[in-house]
């Protein structure tokens, strides 16, 4: 009897098959990345990854998405974004994560057009559909596709149809813009999301993989997961708050609750 984790690949290597040609959007994470690999195993040189650089992605990011990319061997661009100069995006509404999304992929949209590619397809799983993620009608809206969620797949089949493609990044934590780090209505500035960003590579230097910086003001609230939190209160304060106060917080605390996605929605 075929499994249902088999059944699930056969639908999206299907479902890819019918697109002949596509431009992936690229994050660099477990999904994308997986849909990226097996969309280039079945199209090849019809496949473009594109990573948009932008406030909202840290520069690590970028250079690791790169790295994944060509590791999978396929063709990738990295295109840069200016996220905060819409004010309905930097005003960090509610619905900013609609504005950001429909923005991004129109101008994938218009890549796509150039390189004559017939669709724009995206990394969401079915677990993302039951989130509060304002960015899916934008997808719809656009009709850009989501593969993985169209093939049902969950995030832990994801990772484990990952490990067994060698997928290097198969086992990586979920991320998130850097916009999810403050709370609505919190002017974005560049110059903060950036600090975040330095924040939470210095605790991902000491070891934590799972790690949230949340800005409140000159506050930053770190969350790691639960049996993390001792581990890191037994650290000097000089090994992590000292170096998170040099971004520019003034104030620094652990979120004794832990780290939990989608904390500020």
């Amino acid at each position: 009897m075929i499994s249902l984790l088999n059944r699930k690949e056969k639908k999206l290597r299907k479902i890819l098959k019918q697109m002949e040609s596509v431009l992936v959007a690229f994050s660099g994470g477990t999904d994308s990345s997986l849909l990226l690999k097996i969309a280039y195993d079945i199209m090849g040189k019809k496949v473009l990854a594109v990573i948009v650089s932008s406030a909202f992605m840290s520069k690590e990011e970028v250079t690791d998405a790169g790295n994944i990319a060509e590791r999978i061997g396929a063709k990738y661009k990295v295109i840069k974004h200016d996220v905060l100069a819409d004010k309905k995006i930097s005003r960090n509404p509610p619905q900013r994560c609609y504005f950001c999304k429909k923005q991004i992929m129109r101008k994938l949209l218009d890549i796509a057009a150039k390189y004559n590619l017939k669709h724009v397809i995206e990394g969401s799983n079915i677990d993302d559909l039951k989130q509060h993620r304002p960015g899916k009608k934008a997808l719809l809206e656009l009709k850009v596709r989501s593969p993985l969620a169209e093939a049902g797949l969950t995030k832990p089949e994801i990772r484990r149809l990952a490990h067994k493609l060698r997928i290097a990044n198969w086992a990586q934590p979920s991320a998130s813009c850097l916009a999810t780090r403050f709370p609505y209505g919190t002017k974005l500035r560049e110059k903060d999301l950036k600090a975040v960003a330095i924040a939470e590579q210095v605790l991902r230097g000491m070891g934590f993989k799972q790690v949230r910086v949340r800005a409140h003001g000159d506050l930053a609230r770190i969350e790691v997961e639960k049996n993390d939190i001792v581990r890191l209160l037994r650290k000097p304060t000089r090994f992590f708050m000292d170096k998170i106060k040099k971004t520019g917080f003034s104030y620094v605390c652990v979120d004794m609750e832990g780290y939990r996605a989608g904390r500020m929605d």
